[in-house]
């Protein structure tokens, strides 16, 4: 369950009538957005026994409450909850309260269905519509964002990060949400056993799971622990997605690091070496540059030259996640961006100085259009940064691959995909050296959710399966894209100032499948 230190501070509350924004699921912080019926985004619902947060303004006290002792009450310094679905009403079990946000259980006698919850405090109170379904699971994460690395542990209890990374095989134990109801009483410490009938399934990096427990954790009420032995096939790596999926609610996309033996992962960005993972492991910060190059294909697109320089602090294995390492082969990750509330992760940066930054190549001396254009052809490119305040001055050598042709579906306007089948496209031509991303997008009015793939170029062509496309928003009506990129990852640049000097060079595609309807 989530700390309490992470919780905002909250302003003065004033005895007026509470204003909620936003219910959410407490590990994956998807917010529920219904209106008395299913909704299109389908994990977007509450799962009986699970815990919900509520965020706001005038839900609770000006400074957080936390229930700390047993049993349970369902009222919390003055917080209470109440949950009406299909004419039944039930009391939410509080967990804690605050201002801006409260948290509670919803009882597992909770009907299913379209309902709504109010919140009251002080003798006001505010209503919000909501789903609820039976099982609908999710999973912690590290940095609590509902994304990146997952909360899981070894045989030995150890927290799994970079440099504890367990290898095929192994038992590991994730802390998760929402696997459903329960017949304890839900106001006390979880009794635990194995919810066999709840038919969840685990993937990592692609590859089936097995399941080994699926139930509440004795620590704590509404907290769940699932028990899954590593695939022995699965492509090893220091980003290597993982989700789970009850029936067709899939759960929110995270990530863990898996070592063929050992326990410092091996990146599956060749110019990281395991020795730079130790050494990101022990910094509380780091400056990192990073020069791409991306070349369109159809020549009709745009070229991209992004040089980035940044003092990035935070969680280590989040930086290794978001900006230096690669997922592995296999993997596809999620994310989410809702309207008022953007699920991408945020690692705190800076803006770092490198001075003016010029390119030339085959052609000589390229003037960088302000305004997109073309200008990028294979071959060899200088990037010379002339040094500033904070990085030395540095020249370094990319290089863009011949371009490479692919494949999909049908070449119509318009695509319509059944989200229970997957996409496969294939490729060749591609950089030996590469690798390839299939991302896409679908979007309803109020939420965008992107995916993104990555495959070996050896491998041809891969297949975005229904697990990813099921985590799309769905109506009939939803409109998206779907898009290919070939990446060479160019050798590392150093520079005085520099902790990584990160360099690729990419072709990508993004006519192929144009406009998508996801149904």
């Amino acid at each position: 369950m989530k700390s309490a230190a992470i919780f905002f501070s909250s302003a003065a509350v004033c005895w007026s009538q509470p204003i909620i924004s936003a219910v959410e699921d407490a590990a994956s912080n998807i917010p529920l957005k219904t209106f008395g019926s299913p909704p299109s985004f389908a994990n977007a619902s509450i799962a009986q026994g699970s815990m919900f947060v509520v965020k706001g303004n005038g839900l609770g006290p000006a400074s957080i409450v936390v229930a700390n002792s047993y049993p349970l009450q369902t009222t919390l310094a003055g917080t209470s909850i109440q949950i009406v679905v299909s004419g039944t009403a039930t009391n939410a079990i509080m967990y804690y309260t605050q201002a801006q946000q409260v948290a509670a259980i919803l009882p597992s006698s909770t009907p299913v269905g379209a309902g709504h919850i109010s919140v009251y405090y002080n003798g006001q109170y505010n209503s919000f519509d909501i789903y609820v379904v039976q099982n609908n699971v999710a999973m912690y994460t590290v940095d609590e964002s509902g994304g990146g690395d997952a909360v899981i542990t070894l045989a030995d209890n150890s927290l799994v990060m970079p440099n504890n990374a367990p290898n095929p095989g192994d038992t590991v134990v994730f802390l998760a949400n929402g696997l459903g109801p329960v017949s304890d009483d839900e106001s006390l410490p979880a009794t635990g056993g194995d919810m066999t009938s709840v038919p969840l399934e685990v993937f990592i990096g692609g590859q089936p799971a097995k399941v080994l427990y699926r139930g509440r954790n004795t620590c704590c009420v509404s907290l769940d622990q699932i028990n899954v032995q590593i695939p022995q096939n699965v492509s090893t790596g220091c980003v290597v997605s993982v989700t789970m999926r009850i029936g067709t609610l899939v759960s929110n996309t995270t990530t863990m690091p898996i070592r063929s033996s050992g326990r410092v992962c091996t990146p599956t960005n060749p110019a990281i070496s395991q020795a730079d993972v130790q050494h990101l492991m022990s910094q509380k910060s780091l400056n990192i540059g990073i020069i791409s190059l991306e070349r369109s294909i159809p020549r009709s697109g745009v070229d991209v030259l992004t040089p980035s320089f940044k003092k990035v602090s935070g969680l280590p294995s989040l930086v290794l996640d978001e900006l230096v390492d690669v997922p592995a082969p296999g993997s596809c990750t999620v994310t989410y961006n809702f309207v008022g509330n953007n699920w991408y992760l945020k690692l705190p940066n800076a803006n770092l100085d490198a001075g003016s930054i010029a390119l030339s190549g085959p052609t000589g001396v390229i003037a960088i259009p302000n305004n997109g254009g073309r200008f990028l052809d294979p071959g060899p490119y200088t990037v010379t940064a002339a040094g500033g305040a904070d990085i030395g001055a540095f020249q370094m050598v990319e290089r863009v691959p011949p371009a490479f042709t692919w494949n999909y579906l049908n070449n119509s306007t318009i695509e319509t995909f059944d989200r229970t089948q997957g996409i496969t496209v294939t490729w060749s031509g591609a950089n030996s050296s590469s690798y390839v991303t299939i991302s896409g997008y679908g979007n309803d009015a109020s939420s965008t959710t992107f995916f993104s793939c990555t495959a070996r170029v050896s491998d041809g062509s891969f297949t975005v399966p229904p697990l990813v496309l099921q985590s799309l928003p769905a109506d009939g009506t939803i409109m998206g894209a779907v898009e290919i990129e070939a990446v060479s990852i160019q050798a590392p640049f150093a520079a005085k100032g520099l902790d990584f000097g990160i360099a690729w060079a990419a072709e990508y595609d993004a006519s192929g499948l144009g406009t998508v309807v996801f149904q």
